[in-house]
């Protein structure tokens, strides 16, 4: 009787294994937001630098990558809490307690991802031509 219910169910569509989020696959920084916003620059700019910092993107492992965004994130929320406790210092005011505290927690939490992707900076690999060639070579073999 199950192999009925089964054999007159509709079909279902075949899972897809290369379906992806823009946002998984890099071409989207964030799902609901402008990517020309200021915040989103910053976190864009500070990815990139973290990149070139670990020897560029495509030395970077999935791991890394996902750190390096919430890396991004905080160094995003830690200038515009600095902008604020500029603005605030220039029209005579202090900052609060609270956002002194939020700005030190966030600074901690970055300074932690950080240790985990490494502080030490990592050389970008540089090839000469006859490299560069060899390694053509070689792909051109294995893609064959």
């Amino acid at each position: 009787m199950r192999q009925n219910v089964l054999a007159n169910s509709p079909p279902t569509a075949p899972y897809k294994a290369e379906a992806t989020s823009k946002v998984g696959t890099g071409k989207k920084l964030l799902p609901s937001v402008n990517g020309s916003t200021i915040w989103a620059r910053l976190m864009r700019d500070t990815m990139r630098r973290i990149f070139a910092h670990l020897g560029g993107e495509e030395n970077v492992s999935e791991p890394q990558r996902l750190l390096a965004r919430r890396v991004a994130t905080f160094e995003s929320e830690l200038i515009f809490l600095e902008d604020e406790f500029a603005r605030q210092r220039s029209e005579g005011d202090q900052p609060s307690v609270s956002l002194l505290d939020l700005y030190s927690r966030i600074a901690s939490a970055q300074r932690r991802h950080l240790e985990a992707i490494g502080l030490q900076r990592v050389p970008r690999e540089e090839l000469g031509i006859v490299e560069i060639m060899a390694r053509v070579a070689r792909e051109k073999v294995e893609a064959a």
